[in-house]
């Protein structure tokens, strides 16, 4: 076998619909020299594996991994690394769509600067034949919570927390110089590779961006199924900071600590009682699919009281999350409600 000059590491679970679309893009690749593609099937349950087989009589250079139980994408992941040959590690997800560039484009980028610390984040932006709320364009525009494209500009030299493992190529030699990989006490997708991102900045890692590996993020979010990343993200940061402390300010910790402070102070029992989260989500999803000059706003604020929800589930005993979540809400939520009255 010839060695492959690039090993794609695509972790799946119940997605076989979306990931027919991806392995169609991948044998439509312009990439003249040898590639590999390596799936992890996380225990799916949706004949996900019977799919990839059938694509591997098309696709010699498409390698199978099938895990018996879902333990997330860290470990799915590290389970790819084991079996990947190329020089070029290249992270992506099972609802991302390459152009037909896309891989040329990553090898090209990572001959030329031709330095193992740098690795190439290329942009996603959304598939064109799903519908874009206005949800969707917040988090990937203004707001963004989910990528930061919209103030990136090509060659420009970003930090850790960009490490997003749906675009990122990095030379696989200086992956295997980490101790570990991915840490799979991270069981979800959040904040597993801003942890691997942080680890590898400590050895000189650096993030270049160019929008030329592009691809195609097909994956609809509702205003419901965001929030629930966001807190999801918000339990994670957490588990972050309680192996580094020092990342408590950039990815906003300690703005939720200091938070939780001021707000615990309100202690009437109009807050304790508040509903303020569920009139938000009521009245912001009957305006997702229109367009209002305060919607990014009150989006903002709404995904931020999310992360930190999520930070407090974390971190407080059950018996106060009613209460505690409540007074996050007031501080968080109540003051823009009368710019969401005004919809």
């Amino acid at each position: 076998m010839v060695k492959p000059v690039i090993s794609v590491i695509i972790p799946t679970y119940n997605r076989r619909a979306t990931l027919a679309k991806v392995l169609a893009a991948y044998y439509h690749q312009n990439l003249p020299e040898p590639y590999e593609i390596i799936v992890v099937d996380d225990a799916s349950s949706d004949a996900t594996t019977t799919l990839i087989e059938q694509w591997q009589y098309q696709m010699p250079h498409l390698k199978l991994i099938t895990l018996n139980h879902n333990r997330g994408p860290a470990h799915a992941r590290n389970r790819g690394l084991q079996v990947a040959i190329g020089d070029i590690i290249l992270f992506t997800g099972d609802d991302i769509i390459p152009s037909p560039n896309f891989l040329s484009r990553h090898l090209y980028l990572n001959r030329k600067y031709n330095a193992r610390h740098v690795a190439i984040l290329g942009k996603i932006t959304w598939l064109d034949s799903i519908p874009v709320t206005t949800v969707m364009k917040h988090i990937d525009g203004v707001g963004a919570q989910q990528f930061s494209f919209h103030y990136l500009q090509d060659g420009q030299d970003i930090d850790f927390r960009h490490f997003y493992t749906s675009n990122i190529s990095i030379s696989h030699n200086f992956l295997l110089e980490e101790s570990y990989a991915f840490d799979e006490n991270f069981p979800h997708a959040a904040f597993e590779d801003v942890d691997l991102g942080y680890r590898l900045s400590r050895r000189g890692l650096v993030i270049r961006y160019h929008s030329t590996p592009l691809a195609f993020h097909d994956h609809h979010h509702t205003l419901d199924t965001f929030f629930k990343r966001q807190y999801i993200a918000g339990k994670m940061a957490i588990h972050l900071t309680q192996k580094f402390f020092e990342l408590a300010y950039s990815i906003q910790v300690e703005r939720f600590y200091n938070l939780l402070g001021d707000a615990t102070r309100q202690t009437s029992q109009e807050v304790l009682q508040g509903n303020l989260e569920t009139r938000f989500q009521e009245k912001l999803i009957h305006n997702t699919y229109h367009h209002h000059p305060d919607l990014d706003t009150l989006y903002a604020h709404f995904f931020d009281y999310a992360y930190f929800k999520g930070m407090f589930t974390a971190i407080a005993p059950k018996n106060q999350l009613r209460v505690g979540t409540n007074i996050l809400a007031h501080k968080i939520l109540h003051p823009w409600l009368p710019v969401l009255h005004n919809l």
